[in-house]
């Protein structure tokens, strides 16, 4: 079937605006239950699993061994089935809006359709099911997003260290070109699962069979509706804000600034939820045309006799109270907003502005920048002996086919390492400590374990820090948290922490005394959970000026980052532009992070 793009986009359109108080309402209620009761609902599942796998959460040390006990595994299973069932609810809702203004449909149907999806679900077809999710995650499947998944992404710490090799850049974005293609290709599963009663792998085909043509004319429709619905919206902003600027010319009014961000943060939802309405309606509205055309049917839930529907005049008070609500919080929220002036600046690797990571160069780069703590990595050799450098592999910075593991510290102490415009030397432990000593530069010293240490490799490590004579504030922490707690007993003296690259839930109480924790992990609740402990989190790697931004106004008590400079930037920005206007755009940055 061939697309006209221009009597797709004036139909949808027509089709938007004659239904839009319905659509706006129901999306509001459906926003409303998917993020109390579903979010509630998930995160008691979660926490039942944990419980009955004596864990407080699940990260990178524990995740097999909960998976091997039946009781915890069966459970998260369950949870599996039930993000799958709030995710088909919302997109059902939101299909069924649409599509009943369309076709009407039967809801008992429905509604049976949809315990027949459940059912096949629980079984095999849960795979398809999970793929498809799994492949919304990088893109949100070109803005079909779902509330449950929208703070989902691809961790930093493993985007990061791909793109530092050319292979691995080339790599992370031929996967990314793969998982859009797969997107635009698969476009049509979610609607269609929607519907008919066809099981999940059927409607998987049907999508591809759907965009062997028009897939780009498609995708153009969706742009130029989503491009025109951005424009007003940028326009509406303008002249509030003209409207504004002759009402308070200072923009520190706080009840005229409560009332811009409440308008701002009303407009934003109101976008997004277009952006994803206009997704379905196309996607909708095209369906509705080839089932005209071709013989094959792709709606085959029953319909009805078409009748009007409105909503009863109280939810009309309900959200109208809503409103009120969201309008006092936002004010609190604008008064409260404050600044942590106490975060460390914690250079990851030394300052690689200035020399190769982990080199001497980079920590008198970061001393001179003002880093409160200085991140380094530490590896043992065959012999042993510690040095200074982060990959067991010498190829990305010396470009040796070595490996740490099996030299001796003879043979890799002076190796010449590179790194874009510099050059630099591997240091040993003893070199760079001493030289860190001679700054008064405190360190945050990393232990590596590559899996061939000796079984005595913790009294290695505490008789040669000893040896070091570490001082008070240096700290020092791995990822091996056995090792840490085993240090921490042994050497009370020294500052223990664990780094945390991947976890859901809260701490778990160890015998350690600060936690390091990757940006994807990070949430309010695990701050917390370190607050509740009496310890210090520190979170990485932060290098872009939002999100250096929002952790500044956050309690974390320091932020790595390769971005010493921009730490500085957003920080005394931060202190000089503190009108109410200026909170007005952080808190939105915060809230949209």
């Amino acid at each position: 079937m061939h697309i006209n793009i221009r009597e797709l986009f004036s139909s949808s359109l027509k089709n938007i605006y004659q239904n839009k108080r319905n659509y706006l309402l129901t999306t509001i209620i459906l926003q409303l239950f998917i993020g109390t009761v579903g979010r509630y609902s998930l995160a008691g599942g979660f926490r039942w699993a944990m419980n009955l796998a004596g864990e407080s959460n699940l990260n990178q040390n524990n995740i097999w061994r909960i998976l091997n006990q039946t009781g915890p595994f069966l459970i998260l299973t369950a949870f599996s089935l039930l993000v799958v069932c709030f995710i088909l609810f919302e997109f059902a809702v939101l299909i069924y809006m649409v599509g009943n203004t369309y076709r009407s449909f039967s809801f008992k149907a429905m509604l049976r359709s949809f315990q027949h999806k459940l059912i096949w679900l629980s079984g095999p077809q849960l795979l398809f099911f999970l793929f498809y999710l799994i492949l919304m995650i990088p893109l949100g499947n070109l803005g079909l997003t779902t509330t449950l998944l929208q703070q989902f992404r691809i961790p930093s710490f493993i985007t990061g260290e791909l793109t530092k090799t050319a292979l691995g850049t080339l790599t992370y974005y031929g996967v990314l070109g793969l998982v859009f293609y797969l997107n635009i290709r698969l476009i049509y599963f979610l609607p269609l699962s929607v519907i008919n009663t066809f099981a999940p792998w059927t409607n998987f085909k049907q999508s591809w069979q759907l965009t062997k043509r028009n897939k780009w004319r498609l995708i153009l429709t969706i742009n130029l509706l989503s491009f025109l619905v951005l424009i007003v919206g940028g326009l509406i902003v303008f002249a509030v804000a003209l409207l504004l600027n002759q009402m308070d010319s200072a923009w520190n009014n706080i009840t005229l600034q409560t009332f811009f961000y409440s308008f701002i943060r009303g407009l934003i939802y109101l976008m997004s939820f277009l952006f994803k309405l206009i997704i379905v309606e196309i996607l909708i509205n095209y369906l509705v045309r080839v089932d005209k055309q071709e013989e094959k049917s792709y709606f085959t839930l029953p319909e009805t006799e078409k009748k009007p529907f409105h909503y009863p005049h109280w939810v009309k008070g309900f959200i109208f109270a809503l409103l009120v609500g969201f309008i006092v919080y936002n004010g609190l929220q604008l008064y409260l907003l404050t600044h942590n002036n106490s975060q460390l600046m914690i250079a990851h690797r030394g300052d690689i502005t200035t020399g190769v990571e982990n080199s001497l160069e980079a920590l008198e780069g970061a001393h001179k920048a003002g880093a409160d703590l200085v991140e380094m990595d530490v590896l043992m050799t065959a012999d042993n002996q510690f040095i200074v450098i982060h990959d067991n592999h010498l190829e990305r910075l010396a470009g040796l086919n070595w490996l740490v593991s099996e030299k001796t510290l003879a043979e890799l102490e002076g190796l010449t390492i590179t790194q874009g415009e510099f050059q630099g030397k591997i240091s040993s432990l003893e070199t760079y400590v001493k030289r860190s000593q001679e700054l008064g530069q405190p360190l945050l010293i990393e232990l590596k374990p590559h899996g061939g240490e000796p079984d005595n490799y913790a009294d290695l490590v505490i008789a040669e820090l000893e040896r070091l004579k570490l001082g008070k504030s240096d700290k020092i922490m791995s990822l091996d948290v056995g090792l840490m707690k085993t240090i921490e007993k042994k050497a009370r003296n020294l500052t223990t922490g664990q780094v945390i690259s991947l976890q859901f839930g809260n701490f778990e109480k160890q015998a350690i005394d600060f936690y390091v924790i990757e940006d994807f992990s990070y949430n309010e609740f695990i701050m917390l959970s370190a607050q509740h402990q009496n310890k210090e989190l520190f979170v990485w790697t932060i290098n872009d000026s939002l999100s250096m931004s929002n952790y500044l106004q956050s309690p974390v008590n320091g932020i790595i980052t390769d971005e010493l400079g921009r730490f500085k930037e957003e920080q005394e920005a931060i202190k000089r532009d503190n009108t109410y206007f200026d909170r007005v755009f952080r808190l939105l940055s915060i809230e949209n992070w």
